[in-house]
């Protein structure tokens, strides 16, 4: 009868520390999956500021060059339009018509403006 009572005791005591650990290890797994995605949420919204300020910046320049642009509009009448193009020339594009031959062609605004 004794016998019995310690092996019920002890397996007891060994289920409630198999269970315990379970428990424990379910909840460590939870909380890191919770900082990983927190960590994955702000690598987000720093990726989508440093689009937006990127964007801003563009919509700058580009406002920048239809100030600038104006100038070159009076001076020639074949003028399309005028972009900042941040990728290949990294200034001030004016896409124009050229008058001898009909084709489109684009130059950087610094060449076309008045040297006066």
């Amino acid at each position: 009868m004794e016998k019995n009572k310690l092996v019920l005791s002890i397996s007891i005591l060994l289920g409630c520390i198999i269970v315990g650990g379970f428990i424990y290890a379910v909840q460590v797994n939870k909380q890191r999956s919770i900082e990983g995605q927190q960590l994955l949420e702000r690598q987000d919204e720093r990726t989508q500021k440093d689009l937006e300020n990127k964007r801003a910046e563009l919509k700058l320049k580009q406002d920048e060059c239809e100030s600038l642009s104006d100038g070159v509009r009076k001076r020639w009448n074949n003028i399309i339009g005028v972009t900042y193009d941040s990728e290949f020339w990294k200034d001030c594009i004016v896409t124009y018509t050229d008058t001898k031959t009909g084709e489109v062609q684009t130059s950087p605004l610094k060449f076309m403006q008045d040297t006066r």
